[in-house]
């Protein structure tokens, strides 16, 4: 083959991995195929790949997860399927807003609105290029061609045109109500966006007052909202309080009355058993407020400030106000008891993007129906197929407990603008036309006049959400008057587990909405990398410490745990592998070692093909020749065997399975059995043995590499373009096909066998020699052996090898009793082996 001068004795990815990255793209190598796709749709991968939301720079964590997906577009593309695989950039709403903030040094409300949006688009597209460099030098085969932006111009437009439509559907309501809201970025925000912190507070109990009985005693962890209360409840099979029912207590310090009320929200065992609804402490205060129409009362305004209504806390902030509080009702006695609560049993429901508690504020906002249709949500979620199958319980888990119906409504300057206007009374409301999409209101109004005052553009922008949940509409250019229905539904939806509740469950329910029809068929659920806390519990298992894991964070962690400079110290494929290396969900901890130990196996990838290939200098691969040895047979055998695995696998998207099977092929039956099996025939066979064992070795190469190219693009393509290019005619390793599984032969069904029994005689004649420290090159006299008669059979033609692998001018089978007591078992413990060697030889290695 001529391998001697273009086979270089060292692998340098940091040479190599460059240049097949602009190779490819030359190529146009991963370019979907539109006129294709349209006469053969068949055979269309789609990929609703996550656009990663531009909030900061990416870490490893992002890599884990988006690695698994560009793994599997590369087996499918071998498969035959023409994927599209295209790239996507959240770059709309408060991440960038926050970022913009940041990186400019400007808060919004600092600048015109407009100038703040121009700035919010530079930014994204900063980041958004950052994202695609990284991706590219990690050798994704995205279709860059086909990248989006979700706060373009086609993105706005399909994003207005879900309001539309659902709201024509009467999906979508604008209402003056409670709402999630943070007091910190001055915005309300979804029930998908909570996020619990265990936070130490204290319960303070209070005696409210009633003539004729004595004080009704309540604890409360928030003593602020006592301005904001409006009833008292207790639980109807709580006797403790009957003498309270239907009474009007005091509200302490504040003075007004309210009435003490029966529900079975109430907990008997929490606090004292009584507790005081107030507007809004809790989503308990909300369905207690809605279920007996209690009136309101308002003691913290949207800045997260105390009202009017709220005497000398006036004006405070909320901490401030409790402190202040807790004072004043001490002054008066009115402090009956103090009890602190750890942090471990308090938890507090907070705003993920900024950490702030959650407060409850009303205000109109926009909602998407959500509640009412909980049972049709579930059964459609189960039309999606989920890998790992238990994945779909947490959808539906969050389905069943969902208690709000879906806020889209954001008080942000940067998103798609929500297209509609309201009149000034608040009593009217228009919505464009699907003609007039992508529309800002605040730039123009509509042609229909206003039956009260004028006309008001609504300011507040899009959920990111409500555009992230059409992205397979996006992704595949939906119009009105082009579905592209080729494309739906998509066939894959890779995401990480976390975001099953927003992302997934969003995308279900906008589908579902517009279609009734899923928008994948596949539903592929990554976990998380995690770090590894170096505080420790104490508590021991088996001997080992409890470590903390928590996930990687990209606004904590991101220079930490940054792909750019692990790639400055490993290569991209050993990166790759690494992240192939957990099962799918499966969150893993960090570790840099495993990328240590992907670059040492990539370092035996070459050498080892660098062996295999340069015995075969001078050979002409030829598909006719004939296989004649039984470990020929054999290693064709295995190798069917893993393809099996592998295709299985891939299919189930358990990259991990699949990678563990290619792993055992390739150095135990590869490697440490078959390339020792053919040195001997390279040397001495008669040609239709060589011809058998090049063929084989040849065959055998280039399969592994097919199998291993997903996982480690740029290795495997050095090598193809070095030695295997010339003869199989196609310009890159990414373009050969993966074949279906053949089903063994005859002849390599009893191969297999044969291989297996050799296998286990070799593995005691090493394990003979590496217990007493024999070197490989001494040689023996002879070696003894003895298994029962089938294996003898199946031994027959491989014992030359073994006779050559000990260096041994011959093997001789004898019966068990002839054999010293400390003679070799075989690993399967079906063959003893006994190696005779001259005493000087040994002395002389010794010596």
């Amino acid at each position: 083959m001529g391998l001697a001068e273009d086979f270089p004795t060292r692998y340098e990815p940091k040479n190599v991995e460059p240049k097949w990255q602009k190779f490819w793209a030359e190529k146009k190598l991963y370019q979907f195929n539109e006129s294709e796709g349209a006469k053969n749709p068949s055979k269309i991968y789609s990929i609703d790949t996550p656009p990663p939301t531009v909030s900061g720079k990416l870490h490893i964590g992002h890599v884990f997860s988006y690695t698994h997906t560009e793994i599997t577009s590369r087996f499918k593309r071998m498969k035959g399927f023409n994927v599209y695989y295209p790239f996507g950039y959240d770059d709309n709403g408060l991440p960038t807003e926050l970022l913009t903030e940041k990186d400019h040094g400007v808060r919004a409300h600092q600048v015109e609105r407009s100038e703040f949006r121009r700035l919010c688009r530079e930014t994204g597209s900063k980041y958004s290029q950052l994202f695609r460099d990284l991706w590219i030098k990690l050798g994704f085969s995205c279709d860059f061609d086909s990248a989006y932006s979700t706060i373009s111009a086609t993105s706005q437009k399909i994003s207005q045109w879900s309001f539309v439509d659902l709201y024509k559907k009467g999906k979508v309501e604008r209402r003056k109500e409670p709402a999630l809201w943070c007091t910190k970025l001055q915005t309300s925000f979804s029930q998908a966006e909570i996020e619990v912190e265990y936070i130490a507070g204290q319960f303070v109990h209070i005696p409210f007052t009633i003539d004729g009985l004595p004080p009704l005693q309540i604890a409360t962890t928030r003593p602020e909202l006592l301005p904001a209360c409006v009833s008292v409840f207790v639980h109807p099979d709580d006797e403790r309080f009957k003498p309270y029912w239907g009474k009007m207590v005091k509200v302490p310090f504040f003075g007004h009355e309210v009435p003490v009320l029966k529900d079975d929200k109430a907990q008997m065992d929490k606090g004292t058993g009584a507790v005081m609804c107030c507007t809004f402490g809790d989503t308990t205060d909300i369905h207690w407020w809605r279920q007996h129409k209690l009136p309101l009362r308002e003691a913290i305004n949207k800045f997260g400030k105390m009202t009017e209504i709220c005497g000398p806390l006036t004006g405070l902030k909320i901490e401030e106000a409790r402190q202040k509080m807790i004072e004043l009702l001490t002054e008066q006695n009115l402090v009956l008891k103090v009890i602190p609560i750890k942090a471990e049993d308090r938890p507090v429901n907070t705003y993920e993007r900024s950490g702030a508690p959650v407060e409850y504020i009303v205000q109109p906002q926009w909602f998407i129906k959500v509640c009412d249709i909980k049972d049709e949500l579930i059964e459609f979620g189960r039309k999606v197929k989920w890998y790992p199958e238990f994945m779909r319980a947490r959808y539906e888990s969050w389905v069943q407990n969902l208690s709000w119906d879906w806020a889209i409504s954001r008080q942000r300057a940067f998103g798609v603008p929500i297209p509609a206007w309201v009149s000034e009374d608040g009593q009217h409301i228009h919505v464009a036309d699907f003609s007039q999409l992508p529309v800002d209101p605040l730039e123009s109004k509509p042609s229909l006049p206003c039956p009260q005052g004028e006309w008001r553009g609504e300011a507040d922008v899009l959920d990111t959400w409500a555009t992230s949940s059409v992205t397979p509409l996006i992704n595949a250019r939906w119009t009105l008057d082009n579905e592209r229905k080729s494309f739906l539904p998509m066939s894959m939806r890779p995401q990480a587990h976390d975001i099953i509740r927003t992302w997934a469950f969003y995308t279900i329910l906008k589908s579902y909405y517009h279609f009734d029809e899923v928008p994948w068929t596949h539903a592929v659920i990554s976990g998380h990398v995690k770090k590894p806390e170096a505080k420790v519990d104490g508590q021991q298992l088996a001997g080992q410490q409890f470590v903390k894991k928590t996930k990687i964070s990209k606004s904590k962690d991101g220079e930490t745990y940054a792909p750019d400079k692990i790639l400055e110290r490993q290569c991209a494929d050993a990166i790759r592998l690494w992240s192939a290396g957990a099962s799918l969900g499966v969150d893993i901890l960090f570790d840099e070692n495993g990328m240590a130990e992907a670059q040492k196996f990539l370092n035996k990838l070459w050498n080892a093909s660098r062996f295999a290939l340069m015995q075969m200098e001078g050979f002409t691969p030829n598909p006719k020749i004939q296989t004649v040895n039984p470990e020929d047979h054999w290693m064709r055998a295995r190798i069917k065997e893993v393809h099996h695995v592998v295709e299985k696998s891939v299919e189930d998207y358990e990259l991990h399975r699949a990678k563990v099977e290619l792993d055992k092929l390739f150095w135990i039956t590869f490697c440490d059995n078959y390339i020792e099996f053919v040195k001997c025939r390279v040397q001495s066979g008669t040609d239709a043995q060589k011809q058998s064992a090049f063929q084989t070795l040849y065959d055998s190469l280039l399969m592994i590499l097919k199998m291993y190219a997903p996982y480690a693009p740029h290795i495997t393509e050095e090598i193809y373009q070095i030695a295997f290019k010339r003869f199989e005619n196609i310009d890159s390793m990414h373009q050969l096909r993966l074949s279906d599984p053949a089903a063994l032969t005859p002849q390599e069904t009893q191969g297999l066998k044969q291989g297996e029994a050799l296998v286990e005689l070799i593995g005691a004649v090493r394990t003979f020699k590496s217990k007493r420290s024999i070197g490989f090159k001494i040689p023996a006299e002879e070696i003894h052996f003895s298994c029962d008669a089938e294996t003898l059979k199946l031994l027959q033609d491989g014992l030359i090898i073994a006779q050559n692998f000990a260096s041994a001018p011959s093997v001789k089978n004898v019966d068990s009793k002839a054999l010293p007591a400390d003679a070799q078992e075989s690993p399967g413990k079906t063959i003893s082996v006994w190696i005779q060697y001259n005493e000087e030889n040994l002395k002389k290695k010794s010596g």
